[in-house]
Formats: C-alpha cells, structure tokens, sequence
C-alpha cells in the first residue's frame, strides 16, 4: 500500500485564502471532494471511515457519481469538509481504491488544511499592524464587525478608550477609530486585548464592509460545494 506526502494540488494554489492549521476529522463526518477525469471537473461526496496520521485518510468510495468510479489512482483531488462550524479544506491525492471488506477510498494525509469559522460574528483572521498614541509592535489577529483581537506591549485596564489606527487586508484605512478594551488576557507572548469599536465612530463602516465581504465569499464557497451552514 502507497504512502505519498507532498505539497498542494495544483488544481487550486489557495482554497480558502485565511489560516491553517493542524487537521481534524471524524467518524461518520461528510466530505465533498472536487476531482477532475477526463478533463472534466465534479464534486462528489464521501464519508471518513478512519485515518492514520500521517500517511491517509480511509473513506467511503463515492456511490452517487459513477464518473467518480473511473477516477485513477494518483489523481490529485480537493477536499472540503464542515466540522464543529469550521469550513476545512485540503488539496490530497487518491493513494489507492480499496474493494474488501467494502469499497473505500484510502487519501494522502494532510500536513495541514486551510479553515474558514461560520461563527454567528464571524472574526476573520490577520496580522495587521495598528498604531495608536504611544503604541509600540501592536498587531491585531482577528476582527469582526464589532471589534478585534490586539496584541500589546501593554496592559491597558477593562474600559480604557484607544484611538487605532490601521489599515484593512483590503487597502481601506482606519484612522484613529475609537475602541474600547472588554478584556485583557496575559499570555506567554505578552498581552492580548479584546476592544470592541465604538457605534457612533463612522469608520466602522468600512470594518463591517470587509467583514461583510468575506461572509459573502464564504457563502459562496459554501453554496458551490452544496455545504450545509448554520
């Protein structure tokens, strides 16, 4: 039996654009895997049986696409799954195609997968460089449409005002939008701090416009890959 690593499918350089992280599976959980015969590109649904980390993933074969059936082993294929309200997604390759005790599919382990969290206040994640009066080697991790994760080289007390400053993985910048600290957490690199930006501050438009704007992207993804949601 064939254990093969490497890196990304060259079918899709980036699946989801966000972060990654170590991978996460189920018994039982639905995968729908987009593979291309022939030419052709389709979506087709599996479910994982088991893994062994790190060499595959053991899942159902697919039985709704007879197309899928063809499929040759090697061939390079894109996975996405929903679990515990994260989208995950991994490029892989069909290291082989099991018939006993029951038609399976073995697929190459991911070293790591790409997310994108459906939270009802979805936080899309960052490494932005903020300013505000006096600040030093601040970066903000996520943000949402009503606030952000900060990491200082202080630690401000719950309802301290700070003016940031920053600019958006979209080009628009913040200039100086009021944010209030709710919560400060002491980390072993330094402090984090939730603030959550002022209602009446007219730059937070722009922020809910980007947030926004990766909501709709994922719906997107999610509807292309008949991915249930909420």
């Amino acid at each position: 039996m064939a254990t093969e690593q490497g890196g990304k499918s060259g079918m899709e350089d980036v699946l989801f654009g966000e972060t990654v992280i170590a991978p996460q599976f189920a018994v039982g959980l639905n995968m729908y895997i987009q593979v291309e015969s022939r030419g052709q590109k389709f979506r087709t649904l599996v479910n994982v049986i088991g893994w062994y980390r790190p060499h595959f993933v053991i899942t159902t074969a697919p039985n709704t696409d007879k197309r899928a059936t063809l499929l040759q082993t090697g061939s390079e294929l894109v996975v996405r799954y929903l679990l515990d309200g994260t989208v995950y997604g991994f490029s892989s390759r069909l290291i082989e195609k099991l018939n006993l005790p029951a038609a399976m599919w073995l697929l190459r382990y991911p070293d790591v997968v790409e997310v994108k969290n459906l939270r009802r206040s979805p936080r899309v994640q960052t490494l932005i460089q903020v300013e505000t009066d006096g600040a030093q080697n601040w970066l903000m991790m996520d943000i949402s449409k009503q606030g952000a994760l900060v990491t200082m080289d202080a630690m401000p007390e719950v309802g301290t005002r700070l003016p940031l400053t920053f600019v958006l993985p979209d080009g628009s910048k913040i200039e100086r939008i009021e944010a209030e600290v709710i919560r400060v957490n002491q980390g072993q690199e330094g402090p984090s701090v939730g603030v959550r930006f002022h209602e009446d501050d007219g730059q937070i438009e722009k922020v809910r416009a980007f947030v926004e704007m990766q909501e709709r992207s994922l719906r997107r993804l999610l509807t292309e890959f008949d991915i249930p949601g909420r």
